[in-house]
């Protein structure tokens, strides 16, 4: 099932190793959410007070951006090679329409990577 949630994401079948990864990272952040909640109240000073929770958390979301920012590299450059059109039979993907995507508000802006990162993520705990 996993695997499939993969695909609806990236558009593209992953390796078995890739894929133990994306879920590897995916379940330890999500399994460590609740360590984290006292990091929302008084952000300044529970830096200090949590550094170690703080470095953990940077290091959860750096191994995160590690395995999913080169699938999205890999969809955005077939797409600018025109290998993902609709009329070569391939779905589109989650991330296709998050890297079509423009902010109003922000002068229509495209999303950056640690954004799309983070709304990968949250597609694929959404889907488990």
């Amino acid at each position: 099932m996993f695997s499939l949630l993969v695909f609806m994401c990236f558009g593209q079948r992953v390796d078995d190793e890739i894929l133990d990864d994306i879920e590897k990272s995916e379940r330890t952040l999500f399994l460590s959410f609740k360590r984290f909640y006292v990091l929302n109240y008084w952000p300044i000073i529970t830096k200090f007070l949590f550094r170690k929770r703080w470095e953990e958390l940077l290091k959860l979301r750096s191994n995160q951006e590690v395995v999913l920012v080169p699938l999205i590299r890999a969809r955005k450059e077939a797409k600018k090679s025109g290998l993902c059109n609709d009329d070569n039979n391939n779905p589109r993907a989650y991330v296709d329409s998050l890297l079509d995507l423009k902010l109003p508000n922000e002068g229509q802006r495209n999303l950056d990577e640690g954004e799309i990162v983070t709304l990968c993520s949250e597609f694929l705990n959404a889907g488990i």
